[in-house]
């Protein structure tokens, strides 16, 4: 029996990448409908993306990251050998695409340890790369037969339209953003999940207070000025993982005392990443900081507040109907910094007032309620979605 052709696409980095990458699947799918097609990510995001339809199979793939120690090191190049014979005696792939624009050198890794004959992926981009720039043996063009050229391209442009360039230089006629939309696929147990988690009198506020770079997360103590500068919130939701229980704790804390007629709901730490997901979606807006959070809330199709620095502006900000998805920040020339900040704090940040992050969300509680007219109808109001699981194939 002929062997079917293996393709194994390698998504090692975070949440919010994964879900802005999501839409592409689909296109993927098309480009190689002979091919059976494996999606590798991080342990765990796999619960996000298990149900794809688009892909056969799901694994979880660990990145490696290098310690301090010469003891460490040294038990980091056993364990990558280790990972690098097992990749050996498992799945030979046909195809590996590797759709990152800035890897840093652990992810790189992956890369080599997953030779095939045709392996795919971006050079250009060194925002992650070491001081030096990429080891030979490990730069993107020496592990690649073929890569896309990044390098040329505006520094901070949308990873959709860098996602939709990939697709491009696969070969995939692919015309617009919006036809690569992010995409969670949810079962109906998820959503009978939020619908018991989230069951309080509307409307409901979403709250996702954390980054995973807590240098992201706006001043705790903003959020009680602003929630008594919000109109008539019906109740609001705290959402965060479980590293986050610890600030998100002190969060509902101080809103349940500030607003003490305000039905208050923690969730942090207490769903999987699709429970999180189903729960955001139920919620009538969202307010968040630049996380993962933000990028599930777009996906479903939620009005979005984004708080947010200038540190890579423009390349993971929400993506969509600016009347449904608004950014507030403080605009400074330094913008694209990459989190380099010269400032005594990110001032871009953390200059952000309550009272506007307020009146963006009023606003948008308005139109959702029924108050004001509905959002303005733009090309993209439509593509964020949600949609049910998906037997998949085995």
């Amino acid at each position: 029996m002929k062997r079917s052709r293996e393709l194994l696409i390698l998504r090692p980095d975070n949440i919010g990448d994964v879900v802005l990458f999501s839409g592409c699947l689909e296109q993927i799918r098309r480009i190689y409908p002979d091919h059976r097609i494996t999606l590798a990510v991080q342990p765990h995001i796999v619960n996000l993306v298990e149900l794809c339809p688009w892909v056969d199979r799901v694994i979880a793939i660990n990145v490696r990251r290098r310690g301090p120690t010469r003891l460490s090191r040294l038990v980091q190049a056993m364990a990558m050998g280790m990972d690098r014979w097992r990749r050996v005696l498992g799945t030979r792939y046909d195809v590996v695409l590797f759709p990152l624009k800035s890897p840093d050198p652990e992810q790189l890794v992956l890369v080599r340890n997953h030779a095939a004959p045709s392996v795919m992926g971006m050079t250009g981009c060194r925002v992650n790369a070491p001081p030096g720039g990429y080891h030979p043996p490990l730069a993107p063009e020496s592990l690649c037969n073929r890569t896309l050229d990044v390098g040329g391209a505006e520094p901070w442009r949308h990873e959709l339209e860098t996602n939709l360039a990939f697709l491009r230089f696969l070969g995939c006629p692919v015309a617009a953003v919006r036809e690569i939309a992010p995409v969670v696929w949810l079962s109906d147990a998820d959503r009978a999940f939020a619908q018991r988690a989230v069951s309080v009198p509307g409307p409901v506020i979403g709250i996702f207070p954390c980054a995973s770079d807590p240098r992201k997360n706006w001043n705790l103590g903003n959020y009680v000025p602003w929630a008594r500068a919000m109109e008539s919130p019906g109740a609001f939701v705290v959402f965060g993982s479980p590293r986050d229980l610890k600030t998100t704790s002190a969060l509902a804390a101080s809103l349940k005392a500030a607003c003490p007629a305000v039905p208050m709901v923690s969730l942090a730490g207490k769903t999987t990443l699709r429970q999180l997901a189903a729960c955001i979606g139920v919620c009538d807006i969202l307010l968040s900081v630049d996380s993962a959070g933000l990028h599930l809330g777009i996906a479903a199709g939620v009005p979005t507040v984004g708080i947010l620095g200038g540190w890579h502006y423009g390349r993971f900000a929400p993506w969509g109907d600016p009347a449904r998805h608004r950014i507030v920040t403080h605009h400074l020339p330094c913008f694209g910094c990459n989190l380099m900040c010269t400032k005594p704090f990110h001032e871009c940040l953390h200059s952000v007032r309550p009272d506007d992050v307020a009146a963006c969300c009023n606003e948008l509680m308005r139109a959702a309620t029924g108050k004001e007219p509905r959002y303005s109808s733009g090309e993209h109001q439509q593509w964020p979605r949600f949609t049910s699981g998906i037997q998949r194939k085995e």
